[in-house]
């Protein structure tokens, strides 16, 4: 095993101690990975499936590669966490209206079981370390998780059309939902992963969904009208055309703002670093092309989808998900975005998985870091400390370990194949303390990236 301490960083801890509390941040590095102060082997996921008329083949995709995500979680070291796994779907209905497809509120948040049968009548899958024994697993179904999570994707294809991902999150995890307690657990890291063919589409209420005509024709043309601005269609959003820098539209009246819910997740959890949201949607274009629909007279304005997967009768279409996009970017160096159109979602799935696994384990540099004239890695090592109430951290440079340091907080950089063999660099950060962690911290490597 190889450890890497440069001869600089060396010379800081013969000179420094421990530790700086001023560390100097190099704004060209970027965080490839970090290590909990006090490790955390709960995780809550929630999957937010479209349940709208076009999703049988994606929700059969889901279902046949979950166990590609399972096998990023069982790969981590002490083996699967202690899971809790819950399904809703999209549909939040039309918020109370009586939208023909949408009536009420629909699914409402409420976990999905599809008819599957929990052993203690909750609405998820639990898979978690039996506390009387602290050895064996205690889960709340019967067969294999693999199989029960695959009668739950299966939401059906019967839900509105005007998905509402974001919306159905919040109510999922809302505190005041009852008929989900127990679902996410206070000290629990929380995984939400997004699979749906159309962008956001969360109501501020049901206005959304009236006859008002100038909010043009109730379709799903009328979310991105009314929820994304984009740099060229200030003066009408209904012209045909290219659009370019789309997003989220600011104080939209009939769309909930998308920062809303990342400040929900945020708030919910208590730091942004117990969170990791992923989406399996269309990918994100610099322009996005607004066309005319071919089967209205007079002609009105529709999305161009972004991409497809088949052909004929079996041709599935996905649409730009500017909304969800901002959402993910919301997250950074935590989200992971795929598209809904590959061909298998084997890789889609192990990559989500990845990124769920990092929430548990990111000791393994994830991006190779480039190497300085002294023939080390290229990288500066803090400890940050939890979020505060008001949303503020303390940041105080580690110097590496010396080679005969035992009761002195610092850290090296060394070179593990056998837990890191699957990634770019093969290193992995390790932290060593002069004594046990009682408050949450982590330990973040950044570094200069090689290209």
């Amino acid at each position: 095993m190889r450890v890497y301490h440069s001869l600089f960083a060396a010379a800081l801890f013969t000179s420094a101690g421990a530790c700086s509390t001023a560390p100097h941040h190099n704004a060209t590095h970027q965080e490839v990975a970090s290590v909990s102060a006090l490790p955390n082997r709960n995780l809550d996921v929630l999957f937010v499936i479209d349940s709208s008329g076009s999703m049988a083949d994606e929700q059969q995709l889901l279902a046949t590669n979950f166990p590609r995500f399972m096998q990023q979680l069982e790969g981590l070291p002490g083996g699967l966490p202690n899971v809790h796994i819950g399904v809703v779907t999209t549909d939040v209905g039309s918020h109370g209206g009586t939208v023909p497809g949408c009536n009420g509120w629909g699914d409402a948040g409420d976990l999905q079981l599809q008819g599957f049968t929990t052993t203690d009548g909750k609405p998820f899958l639990s898979n978690v370390v039996d506390p009387a024994c602290n050895t064996d697993r205690s889960k709340n179904y019967e067969g294999e998780l693999t199989t029960a999570f695959s009668q739950l994707a299966h939401v059906g294809d019967v839900g509105c059309g005007y998905e509402q991902p974001l919306e159905a999150m919040k109510r999922a995890l809302a505190p005041d939902h009852a008929s989900n307690a127990g679902f996410l657990r206070d000290d629990a890291n929380l995984a939400v992963v997004i699979v749906t063919d159309e962008d956001d589409c969360s109501a501020t209420g049901p206005q959304f969904y009236s006859g008002n005509p100038e909010l043009g024709r109730l379709d799903s043309y009328r979310c991105f009208a009314q929820g994304v601005i984009c740099d060229d269609d200030e003066q009408d959003p209904q012209r045909f055309g290219q659009r370019t820098n789309c997003r989220p539209r600011p104080n939209a009246e009939y769309q909930t703002g998308v920062q809303s819910y990342i400040d929900f997740l945020i708030a919910r959890k208590g730091d942004e670093r117990k969170v990791m949201v992923a989406g399996v949607i269309a990918p994100t274009l610099s322009t996005i092309s607004v066309e005319a629909d071919p089967a209205s007279s007079p002609s009105v304005a529709r999305l161009a989808h972004t991409c497809e997967r088949g052909s004929g009768d079996e041709r599935s279409l996905a649409f730009p998900a500017p909304r969800l996009a901002h959402f993910l970017s919301g997250f950074p160096g935590r989200s992971q975005t795929s598209s809904i159109c590959d061909d298998d979602f084997s890789s889609v799935l192990s990559n989500v998985g990845a990124s769920t696994a990092r929430l548990m384990n990111a000791a393994c540099l994830e991006k190779a870091p480039q190497i300085n004239d002294s023939g080390e890695p290229d990288c500066e090592i803090v400890e940050l400390s939890a979020r505060s109430a008001n949303g503020t951290r303390t940041e105080t440079s580690l110097v590496p370990c010396g080679p005969t340091t035992t009761n002195e907080t610092c850290y090296r950089i060394v070179e593990d194949a056998a837990a890191c063999g699957a990634g770019p660099s093969k290193l992995r950060l390790d932290v060593q303390r002069a004594e046990a962690a009682t408050v949450q911290g982590y330990a973040v490597a950044r570094c200069a990236v090689a290209e």
